[in-house]
């Protein structure tokens, strides 16, 4: 029998996420046709990363433990991320926190592998882990995981953390990524540039204000009795229609 390969199996994503090249794909599709067993700790770094995609992909939740392992303690930081991206597709309860301590993994990428995964567990716990995360992590790629895994949580909370995390992002690569979390969140597309250069964030800026004025967005705040502050500087009022807020909306 051969791997699947269907869209949603765990080696498309975490070919997406690791970058496997097509000769590895083939390789996983033989490698498959062997005798299975759950273990993941053999071989090179690509053969623990096809072993990870195999686990997730034939055992399911029953391979778990062995995913929550290569997540925690393989020494190659490859295939770390690509447990991280099987557990996030996975989400079985009892990894909940062996992937919120990968959050402080010291490899990047793995941080965003798990910032993304975390999304999966609706608790408030997680959604503040990310909230800080999108805020407070020096790698961009981070950031935007967490961004992922913010929307991905579906929570108001994470509504919140991500607007927040919008205003405070220096970085216009990561707004685009955070403006287009939000509009995912509030089951919208968002049209806009993904790759912003520099001098694009003003007008990401007036996106997010624009959210601002959004029931969803107003009524998450006002669960978690955050404050929704104005900024007159980045508003402008849509196309044709009146400045609503300055009337004392």
């Amino acid at each position: 029998m051969t791997a699947s390969r269907r869209p949603g199996s765990t080696r498309s994503r975490v070919a997406a996420v690791v970058g496997i090249g097509a000769a590895a794909a083939a390789a996983a599709i033989v490698l498959a046709a062997r005798p299975w067993r759950a273990d993941v700790g053999g071989g090179a770094p690509e053969d623990r990363v096809r072993s990870v995609c195999r686990a997730a992909d034939r055992e399911g939740a029953k391979a778990a433990d062995a995913l929550a392992d290569a997540a925690l303690a393989d020494p190659s930081p490859l295939v770390r991320q690509a447990a991280l991206v099987a557990l996030g597709r996975l989400a079985p309860p009892e990894c909940r926190d062996c992937v919120e301590k990968a959050t402080r993994d010291g490899a990047p990428e793995v941080r965003a592998a798990a910032a993304a995964a975390l999304g999966a567990y609706p608790d408030e716990a997680a959604a503040d882990r990310l909230g800080a995360m999108v805020r407070r992590d020096p790698e961009a790629r981070v950031r935007k995981g967490a961004a992922t895994g913010l929307a991905r949580h579906r929570s108001a909370k994470a509504l919140v953390w991500l607007m927040e995390a919008g205003e405070q992002e220096p970085s216009a690569e990561v707004l685009a990524h955070v403006v287009a979390k939000i509009y995912e969140r509030l089951g919208m597309r968002y049209i806009g540039a993904t790759q912003a250069p520099d001098d694009a964030r003003a007008n990401l800026l007036s996106v997010i204000e624009g959210l601002k004025d959004n029931v969803t967005v107003r009524k998450a705040f006002e669960q978690y009795g955050r404050t929704l502050e104005f900024n007159p500087r980045y508003y402008v009022p849509p196309l044709g229609e009146p400045d609503l807020r300055r009337q004392g909306r």
